[in-house]
C-alpha cells in the first residue's frame, strides 16, 4: 500500500476533475467571443498582388522581326473596408464576453478551492483513522499481553481468585 502526501493528493484531484477542465474550456470560449467582437470593430483589409509574365511573341516573319514588349504585368490592389458605426454593440459584446470569462475563471477558482478542501478533509480523516487503528492495535496487544500474564500467574499458583466488586457477599465469604 503506497502513501501520498496531502499536496500530491490535491494535485492529482485537480488534474483529473472534469468540471475544472470544462470550466477552462468555457473561459477560453468566452475570450474567443471577445476577440470576435473586437474584430467586428476593426477594418477589414485585403491585399491582392497579381503578376503576369508572358513569353515574348514575335511579330512579322520568321526572319527575326520585331517582338512585342508587353510581356510582364504587375497589378497591386488594396481593399480596406471599415464597418459603419452600429452603436456600441461590439464594445458591449466585448465587455460582456470579458465579464463572462472572469466569472467562469472565478467559478473555476472556487471549484479548485472546494475540491482542495474536500481532499484535505478526506486526507485528514484517513490519517486520523490510521492513528486510531494503530492505537486500537496497541491496546489489543497490551490486553493480550495482560491476559497471558494473568494465565501464567494462575498456572504457577501465584494468583488468587478475585470476586467482582459488584457482588459484596463474595467478599465476605
Amino acid at each position: 500500500r503506497g502513501s501520498l502526501a496531502l499536496e500530491d493528493c490535491v494535485r492529482a484531484s485537480l488534474a483529473t476533475h472534469e468540471d475544472l477542465v470544462s470550466g477552462d474550456e468555457d473561459r477560453l470560449q468566452a475570450l474567443l467571443q471577445r476577440d470576435l467582437a473586437l474584430s467586428d470593430l476593426l477594418p477589414d483589409a485585403r491585399m491582392l498582388f497579381r503578376h503576369d509574365r508572358q513569353d515574348p511573341v514575335g511579330v512579322g516573319g520568321a526572319g527575326g522581326g520585331p517582338t512585342s514588349t508587353g510581356s510582364v504585368r504587375s497589378q497591386w490592389s488594396l481593399n480596406v473596408v471599415q464597418p459603419l458605426f452600429q452603436g456600441f454593440r461590439e464594445i458591449h459584446a466585448m465587455r460582456s464576453s470579458e465579464r463572462t470569462a472572469e466569472a467562469l475563471a472565478e467559478d473555476v477558482r472556487n471549484l479548485r478551492r472546494a475540491l482542495a478542501t474536500s481532499v484535505a478533509r478526506a486526507f485528514i480523516l484517513a490519517v486520523e483513522s490510521d492513528a486510531e487503528i494503530r492505537a486500537l492495535e496497541e491496546a489489543l496487544r497490551l490486553d493480550d499481553e495482560r491476559v497471558r500474564e494473568v494465565r501464567a500467574r494462575t498456572e504457577q499458583g501465584l494468583a488468587r481468585r478475585t470476586a467482582p466488586a459488584c457482588y459484596p457477599e463474595a467478599r465476605s465469604a
